[in-house]
């Protein structure tokens, strides 16, 4: 299926991807115990629409990323998030604009903007976080903040 996400023509097999994603178990939390990743299952129920639907477009299950970073609460007591998913699919577009990251080991687009509160960038890289998935792997970054909904005190790590 052929996407159009502003100047990015995106080929992507929705189906293999579902295929993929459902055979996936559910992240738990038992992958990474801390704070961050245990308020993301919490969380992640709380994912704005627009973030949902755009994932459903790719077949990828967002509630199921292949990495989960955690950056710094903010002061309103959310938790920055970069979520990596991965699906099987390739950038087509000859007008897509590529950046190489700093250490020059992957190309990656500029910023697409979901919402206010969520963008992503599209990654070309020889870096698989998952061999499993079916190729051509089209890496998707997500940044975007979700409420701390645990029933403790932040830790003092996460705040700044």
């Amino acid at each position: 299926m052929r996407l159009v996400l502003d100047h990015y023509q995106l080929e992507i097999d929705v189906e293999k991807t579902r295929q993929y994603y459902a055979k996936k178990a559910m992240y738990d939390g038992e992958r990474c115990s801390c704070q961050g990743c245990r308020n993301f299952v919490r969380a992640v129920g709380s994912m704005p629409k627009a973030v949902s639907d755009f994932c459903e477009q790719f077949g990828i299950d967002v509630e199921e990323p292949v990495n989960i970073s955690t950056f710094p609460c903010t002061r309103d007591g959310r938790f920055s998030y970069n979520l990596t998913y991965e699906c099987c699919g390739k950038i087509v577009s000859e007008e897509a604009r590529f950046i190489r990251n700093p250490g020059g080991t992957r190309l990656m687009t500029e910023k697409y903007h979901i919402n206010e509160e969520f963008y992503v960038w599209f990654e070309v890289s020889e870096f698989v976080i998952d061999p499993k998935c079916p190729h051509p792997i089209l890496t998707i970054e997500m940044i975007g903040f979700l409420p701390f909904v645990l029933d403790e005190e932040i830790c003092s790590d996460y705040l700044y």
